[in-house]
C-alpha cells in the first residue's frame, strides 16, 4: 500500500494540473452544517463532497448511520465533482484524516489515486476561498461491481463463529467504547470482544500519522505478539469498526499499514449492532465475549 499521505505544501504543489481534483470532505459528528462551514470558506478550487450523500446512502435500512453506497452510485457521485479514472484525487477534512479516509477507502477500491493532507485544512495558512467552486462534471465509469473487504452485521455473526480468533478493532474514542458517552447511538458501550484502538491515537500530534513501527507496537501491546503475528500469517483476520464505519477506514489503513494485509470493514458499525437489540453490548473496560447465537 502506498503511502496515502501528502504534505499541504506538496498537496499546493499538485492542485494546479488538470488531473488534479482538491475535495472538501468536511463532515462533523454534532450535527454542524458541512456545507455552509465549506461555504464560508475551503482551500481554493476545493469542491464540497457531502459525505452524507456521495461517501454513504442514508436510504438503505437497518445498516447502520452511514451504510456504503452502490458502488454505481458512489461513482456516479464522484463523477459530477469532476472525478475521472485519470484524476489525482486530493482530500482533506478539519479531523486529522479520519473522514477523509472514507472517500479514500473507496476511491482505492476503484484504481482511482487519492492523496489525504496530513492535517487536513488546519495546515493550510493562505486565504480561503469561499462560496462554490465552479467546475464541470465527468461520467465516471465502474471499474467493479461491489466493495471488498467488507461485512455487514450477520456476516460477522456468522464469520466469528467459524473463525473464532477473529479481532475485533473498535476506531472510537475511549469514552465511546466504554460506554461513559454516546451522542448518536441507540444504545452506548462496544460490540463484545472488541478491542479499542482509537484511530485519532495514532495520529501524532493530533496531525501526523504514526509510523508502521509504531502503529505495530501499538497493536502488539492491545493484542499481543502472538495475536499480531496471527494476524501477518494470516490465521487471523481483523475487523474494523468505529461508530458507523467512516472512521474505521482510517484505522484499516493503519492496519494494512502494519501487518500487510487489508482488514475486514464492519459496514454500519456500532451504529448498526447496537440497533440490534436481539444483539448483548458490552460496557466498560472489559472486553466481554464475542455472543454464540
Amino acid at each position: 500500500m502506498s503511502n496515502p499521505y501528502i504534505s499541504i505544501e506538496d498537496a499546493l504543489e499538485m492542485i494546479p494540473h488538470e488531473k488534479t481534483v482538491l475535495l472538501d470532505c468536511r463532515w462533523f459528528l454534532d450535527g454542524r452544517d458541512a456545507r455552509a462551514i465549506y461555504l464560508e470558506g475551503h482551500i481554493p478550487g476545493a469542491r464540497f463532497l457531502d459525505m452524507e450523500k456521495v461517501a454513504a446512502d442514508l436510504s438503505i435500512e437497518n445498516t447502520g448511520r452511514h451504510p456504503l453506497p452502490s458502488v454505481g452510485n458512489y461513482c456516479k457521485a464522484i463523477g459530477d465533482l469532476g472525478v475521472t479514472k485519470d484524476s489525482t484525487v486530493i482530500l482533506y477534512d478539519s479531523d486529522a484524516g479520519t473522514i477523509a479516509a472514507r472517500v479514500w477507502w473507496m476511491n482505492r477500491q476503484l484504481s482511482i489515486h487519492s492523496y489525504i493532507v496530513t492535517g487536513g485544512i488546519q495546515s493550510y495558512t493562505g486565504a480561503l476561498e469561499t462560496g462554490e467552486s465552479n467546475f464541470e462534471g465527468n461520467n465516471l465509469e465502474c471499474t467493479r461491481v461491489d466493495w471488498e473487504n467488507t461485512i455487514n452485521t450477520d456476516e460477522l455473526i456468522e464469520y466469528v463463529s467459524t473463525n473464532p480468533n477473529t479481532i475485533i478493532l473498535d476506531a472510537r474514542n475511549e469514552d465511546r467504547y466504554l460506554g461513559t458517552f454516546e451522542p448518536v447511538d441507540p444504545r452506548a458501550g462496544h460490540i463484545p470482544s472488541a478491542y479499542n484502538l482509537p484511530t485519532r491515537s495514532l495520529m501524532l500530534g493530533g496531525s501526523a500519522p504514526a509510523t508502521k513501527e509504531t502503529i505495530k507496537q501499538r497493536m502488539i501491546d492491545l493484542i499481543g505478539a502472538e495475536g499480531f503475528d496471527s494476524v501477518v500469517c494470516r490465521d487471523a483476520q481483523v475487523v474494523v469498526s468505529c461508530g458507523s464505519s467512516v472512521t474505521a477506514c482510517h484505522l484499516a489503513i493503519f492496519i494494512e499499514e502494519a501487518t500487510g494485509r487489508p482488514p475486514l470493514l464492519y459496514n454500519g458499525s456500532f451504529s448498526a449492532w447496537s440497533s440490534r437489540f436481539d444483539l448483548p453490548i458490552q460496557r466498560g473496560k472489559d472486553r466481554g465475549t464475542f455472543p454464540s447465537l
